[in-house]
């Protein structure tokens, strides 16, 4: 499990998907909700084509119509009383119809919209994917564990596989869809860099040409620079203590960066992982070194989780959170994420988790 430091929901489609380069088309909206509340709806589109406009509805009917150059995340939205209420649909070139009843919002349909379905493929699987992981929360979180410690995070690590796996199934066979360009985006920092760029070349033309499309494009290339086989790039960062640790500091051993924070969860559920590989490889020459995207509010936060963790190794920050130079030069887009380096200063390795670590290990030492 990973928690994404940037934005990654369906809100990333503000900036990836509405800006796919397409001709001026027309689209409407006809729309018919029961019990619709207020004389007015309005609509709300956001990103590279930010607009607004509002419609009297009648009888629970109204329209919307105008031009667009292709998908565009967007809201509809009822702004009367002390709390508005919306709900999430795409404008895109077509006729879109929408049917419901107010009182049942999460229950209304749409319909004429391609990307719309696209959307919600992703949305059932992961609907399904978070009553999964609820499932295995509960069992183990239960006052009398029914799983062990190993157990839980093996299964974990199995439904975020599951994820990724059909993200990529996604992408392959919705090579022309908006919503492959969010896919996408959340898969970065989790495959090898070769099977990103062979998945972004199997997208349209009019994808890979959209600012979103030159977005992921320069993340594949940037993040070829950390790729396995590449010099680690050095780095200066202050430690617990303020005194400065180098990336250089460790030519000579082997060394797990790991990007986490503390309050990310999954990182902290991994640190019990790192702790058992660091006792058993230590004195042979391995070690570790933490890199904190905590922010100086939660520094206290922060030696916290390294006391109750029992994090034995250097651990360091700038507390500038998600914002770390570091970060960026290693361009972590999720936590946690690691690097493992080998004595040359060379990656020899990314995202290795609990016995993925520990069998790494037991081939180098």
């Amino acid at each position: 499990m990973k928690i994404y430091i940037q934005t990654i929901t369906a809100l990333f489609l503000t900036a990836a998907v509405n800006s796919a380069l397409f001709a001026q088309e027309s689209f409407s909206i006809k729309g018919d909700i029961k019990n619709w509340p207020s004389k007015y709806i309005h609509l709300e589109q956001r990103g590279d084509y930010p607009g607004q406009d509002s419609t009297e509805v009648v009888d629970g009917k109204f329209e919307f119509k105008g031009t667009i150059p292709g998908p565009t995340n967007s809201f509809l939205v009822n702004k009367s009383g002390n709390n508005s209420t919306a709900f999430f649909l795409f404008v895109e070139p077509g006729n879109i119809q929408v049917n419901g009843d107010f009182n049942k919002i999460n229950e209304v349909q749409i319909t004429g919209s391609k990307t719309y379905t696209d959307y919600l493929e992703i949305k059932d699987f992961e609907t399904k994917l978070a009553a999964e992981i609820k499932k295995l929360d509960d069992q183990y979180n239960n006052p009398q564990p029914k799983i062990s410690q190993e157990e839980y995070d093996k299964q974990m690590d199995e439904l975020y596989a599951s994820r990724n796996e059909f993200a990529v199934s996604f992408i392959k066979n919705h090579g022309n869809s908006a919503v492959s360009i969010t896919e996408l985006y959340n898969l970065v920092g989790s495959l090898e860099n070769s099977q990103m760029k062979e998945l972004f070349q199997g997208l349209s033309d009019d994808l890979k040409q959209s600012p979103g499309g030159e977005m992921i494009n320069s993340l594949i290339m940037q993040s070829a620079i950390v790729d396995i086989g590449m010099p680690a790039p050095d780095f200066a960062i202050p430690d617990t203590e303020g005194k400065t640790v180098n990336l250089s500091d460790y030519r000579g051993k082997y060394v797990l960066i790991d990007f986490w924070a503390s309050w990310c969860a999954p990182c902290r559920a991994e640190n019990p992982n790192l702790v058992a590989a660091y006792n058993q490889f230590n004195k042979k020459g391995f070690e570790i070194l933490g890199v904190s995207l905590d922010k100086k509010e939660a520094e206290k936060m922060w030696r916290q989780a390294i006391v109750a963790d029992k994090l034995t190794w250097k651990q360091t920050s700038d507390l500038t959170g998600v914002d770390s130079d570091v970060a960026k030069m290693y361009h972590v887009v999720q936590i946690p994420t690691n690097f493992l380096v080998d004595a040359n200063g060379q990656i020899i390795a990314k995202n290795l988790r609990g016995e993925e670590l520990i069998k790494k290990l037991e081939e180098l030492f």
